[in-house]
């Protein structure tokens, strides 16, 4: 088939439309929202894999970064196999896990969280008590003193373990109190439970990291018995309600030891009630595995030299990023043993730059 030389602007035509747009949309899902003079009310801390956002007046969700402001009002989601640890700027914590969503709204007297789905852990960094409400259909639990677990399952149901101090939560329209080492069952339609977990998980700490040495990493596991309960199993997952497990495994004792490759980890303990014959489950903890990325030095290169007439030059200092690490520490001296130190820098960036250094 001969094609002449309409077809041939036709042809052209089409694929200049084709590149036109594919760059369009290429540039409009990559491209970072401006948010303008909006209230900062706290950054994403650390994050792995793919956590979101979305503006109070936005349709669009974007891709967050280690390090990104949060605005008021702000809706978060995390993608499978995806977690974040978000902190506000009165000090609270909030780690979310995989397929978890939530709304913050701090403005006003009564601060609330609206959460959604998922899994995620509230710490309230101050020595008084939070006024942050969490709400969930219906349910709201003040945070008070408390450092909490929460989950929501499809169904809407929700539950809520207290690791340290109290919490109060309002289920229709009556108050309970929950204290450390308890946790709540609130069912819709159904009145709070309330009961004691005889589990107490003692290590690894909650958003442990381990280094791979090798293939795998070795991670020790350790946990608390009440009395009168002899028979536990451990339970390691990569899912936070534990739907692909990886190891059930009953221990003599309260101690194991595993091996793990790269990824997240969360980890239960259960144990055998020695009257009714049930096993009941700790809360879960949550730690992660990476491999060591080497740190080096990109610029300035070795024995680079910097001239200037009259005012010293601007000077940058970078390094390529490192995915486990949540800040760096800079220093800067005229000696290879460091003795006299120039610069000692704290920072979450992978660059710093100086424009007062002398010859």
């Amino acid at each position: 088939m001969k094609l002449d030389k309409r077809d041939y602007r036709v042809l052209l035509l089409l694929i200049l439309i084709i590149i036109t747009f594919t760059s369009l949309f290429y540039i409009d899902i990559n491209r970072k929202i401006d948010i303008g003079d909006r209230e900062v009310i706290g950054t994403i801390h650390f994050k792995n894999n793919i956590v979101q956002r979305k503006l109070e007046d936005q349709v669009v969700w974007e891709t967050l970064e280690n390090n990104s402001p949060l605005t008021n009002k702000d809706t978060i989601r995390s993608e499978a196999f995806s977690d974040a640890i978000i902190r506000l700027k009165d000090g609270t914590e909030i780690n979310i896990d995989e397929n978890s969503m939530f709304n913050l709204d701090l403005s006003g007297e009564k601060p609330s969280l609206e959460f959604s789905q998922g899994s995620m852990q509230v710490k309230n960094g101050s020595s008084k008590d939070s006024n942050l409400v969490i709400k969930s259909h219906g349910s709201e639990i003040d945070v008070g003193s408390g450092d909490l677990k929460i989950e929501k399952d499809a169904k809407k149901d929700l539950s809520l373990f207290v690791e340290n101090g109290s919490s109060k939560i309002t289920h229709n329209g009556k108050q309970v109190d929950v204290e450390s080492g308890k946790k709540a069952s609130l069912v819709e339609g159904s009145e709070v439970t309330v009961k004691k977990i005889p589990v107490k998980l003692k290590g690894p700490i909650s958003q442990k990291l381990f280094l791979i040495e090798g293939n795998e990493a070795n991670v020790p596991f350790e946990w608390d018995l009440d009395p009168g309960f002899n028979e536990s199993q451990i339970e390691v997952s990569r899912s936070p309600q534990f739907k692909l497990q990886l190891l059930k495994q009953e221990v003599s004792g309260s101690k194991y030891r595993s091996s793990f490759k790269e990824g997240t980890y969360y980890w239960r303990v259960q144990a055998k009630d020695p009257k009714s014959g049930k096993w009941e489950s700790s809360d879960t903890g949550k730690f992660f595995v990476a491999r060591d990325e080497p740190l080096r030095l990109d610029n300035p290169s070795n024995n680079t030299e910097f001239g200037f007439v009259s005012e010293p030059p601007l000077i940058n200092f970078s390094w390529p990023k490192i995915s486990t690490a949540r800040g760096y520490h800079f220093e800067l001296s005229n000696s290879a043993q460091f003795t006299n130190k120039l610069k000692a820098v704290e920072t979450e960036a992978n660059t710093v730059s100086f424009d007062d250094l002398k010859e």
